[in-house]
């Protein structure tokens, strides 16, 4: 045994990490033994302290990495190991080795995980956390919002300013996360003027970027279907059921790279949705949309079949500039008036004005969070926030929340950024960009979780909805009932419409921001009834 012991501590020293089928097989090849004779080998020298396996994270197989006692397993060592052997866990620890940190969700689409494991031959994103955690390399965090990281070790050394640190960085890595999500109502509007996409897209939310949308247990960034086929017997308009339809799947990364690993993981997350099919063959078109990229990999999308768009072939060079000083004013906790109107001019020069809704609905509610603030200076303010009503079992979104101790109000507050042609009505509980779904749904929502709260028991809940719009026939006696009731803040009106909104900036002294108003947002105020809702556009 003395001959084979030294001969392992040799190959562990001259390799510093080996696995253990490459053990085995120098074993065969050095003194001509069978193959389980060499994993017995192995085993005793494990035993007798020898090396140091990796267990419980194996490579393929069920084999482990081995190092020398006193030694520890690094990111880059049990990457390098994972290259060939384990796919899924190499494109993780790629992206940890870049940039120190990832979302679950995004670690999700990297590894192709689904959330549960269907195959033996899939691996779950959990389980290698979980590994990766005990061998020291990872650890996870929560921001306190459902919004779940993983972050490298090495990183975010031990010190008493770790855990700000660590807070930091997950709030820096979410609003990365927003910025990717933010244009992408704006992408799926651009494709469904080109016909290339149907109606009834669904998609990630800029308000909770870390959740994607589900089929079959994969997550992606957006999906749709497409009756666009080119010349075909059938007709377009005779493929009325999904079944007949191609399924559109999206892969969006605008705030960084695009990478190999990305592609390598929506590549893996397609081949799962295909082979998902128990009759038949699912019909699949993958759109991949990104503002840099290797050429390599550009080329190795292309020749997999892959649609690929620069954020600048859709919406125009100008829209870099766009991404810059949306970034800037996401930066930090609070957005700034000189980032806002350079955003906005870009938007204008850019000739994609209207195709840049959603972008623009961020800069106006980035706006009216300074307007509003202004008027509670010492509320806390939560921005983008969900609440669950755990008695109803329902989530819901918010733009704003503003905590103030004086008064003790809990400010509601819903913003549209749309057009001057644009117009509220009135609808119910369900329908999204109504003035119900505010106020009978999300209301409801907000007054469930805070009753939760015995710290905040004091407090009154207020709201406000306010539109660059304005707001159809429909709504006029909901609103004059609503503006007198106890959900009037000690502010301002519940609602109010463009007009009402220029109205108020020039009273309190908000030339400039009333300007910017005036010229993004109300130049095209009108009367045409047929712009009331941005989501039917959307098929929503």
């Amino acid at each position: 045994m003395a001959k084979y012991s030294d001969f392992i501590t040799e190959l562990v020293q001259d390799k510093w990490a080996i696995l253990g089928s490459d053990i085995s097989a120098a074993l065969i090849v050095k003194y001509g033994i069978e193959p389980d004779n060499a994993r017995k080998i192995i085993q005793r020298a494990k035993v007798k302290g020898i090396i140091v396996s990796s267990t419980p994270l194996t490579f393929g197989k069920g084999q482990f990495l081995y190092i020398q006692p006193g030694n520890y397993f690094g990111l880059k060592m049990v990457k390098d190991a994972s290259s060939k052997t384990r796919k899924p866990l190499f494109r993780l620890l790629e992206i940890l080795d870049m940039f120190d940190m990832i979302s679950f969700y995004e670690g999700l689409k990297i590894t192709a995980s689904p959330e549960e494991k269907s195959s033996s031959k899939i691996s779950l994103l959990i389980d290698m956390i979980k590994d990766l955690e005990k061998l020291g390399i990872v650890s996870t965090k929560s921001d306190g919002w459902d919004n779940n990281f993983v972050f490298r070790r090495e990183a975010f050394p031990p010190g008493v300013d770790r855990e700000k640190e660590i807070d930091l960085a997950m709030d820096k890595h979410l609003r990365s996360m927003k910025l990717d999500a933010v244009l992408i109502p704006d992408i799926i509007r651009w494709l469904r003027k080109t016909n290339l996409i149907d109606s009834g897209a669904t998609y990630r939310n800029v308000i909770s970027p870390a959740n994607g949308v589900k089929i079959n247990e994969i997550f992606w960034d957006a999906f749709a279907y497409t009756k666009t086929t080119g010349i075909n017997p059938n007709r377009a308009s005779e493929s009325n059921h999904i079944e007949k339809q191609t399924l559109v799947i999206f892969d969006v990364v605008i705030s960084r790279k695009y990478l190999q690993a990305d592609l390598d993981g929506f590549l893996a997350r397609i081949q799962i949705t295909l082979n998902s099919v128990k009759e038949g063959q699912r019909k699949v078109l993958p759109i991949i949309v990104f503002k840099e990229i290797e050429e390599i990999t550009l080329y190795r999308a292309k020749m997999l079949g892959f649609l690929a768009f620069d954020i600048k072939t859709i919406f125009g060079t100008n829209v870099s500039s766009v991404i810059e000083n949306f970034r800037k004013i996401f930066a930090g906790q609070e957005p700034k008036l000189t980032d806002i109107e350079p955003a906005l001019l870009a938007i204008d020069q850019s000739g994609h004005t209207d195709e840049l809704r959603s972008i623009r609905g961020a800069l106006f509610e980035a706006l009216m969070h300074l307007v509003i603030k202004r008027f509670y200076p010492n509320a806390q303010v939560l921005q983008s926030r969900k609440l669950k009503s755990e008695w109803k079992n329902k989530i819901r979104e918010f733009d704003l929340i503003l905590i103030s101790s004086h008064p003790k109000e809990i400010l509601l507050v819903e913003l549209k950024g749309y057009t001057g042609k644009s117009f509220i009505s009135l609808g119910d509980s369900e329908t999204k960009d109504t003035l119900k779904y505010f106020f009978e749904g999300s209301l409801s929502v907000a007054q469930d979780y805070y009753s939760a709260d015995n710290s905040l028991n004091d407090y009154k809940i207020k709201t406000l909805y306010i539109t660059t719009g304005s707001f159809h026939s429909d709504t006029n006696q909901f609103i004059s009932t609503i503006n007198k009731s106890a959900f009037k803040s000690s502010q301002f009106d519940v609602c109010i419409d463009g007009n009402g909104l220029e109205q108020l900036l020039a009273d309190e002294g908000f030339d400039h921001e009333k300007n910017i108003i005036k010229k993004y947002f109300l130049k095209n105020h009108g009367s045409d009834e047929n712009h009331s809702n941005l989501l039917e556009e959307l098929g929503l």
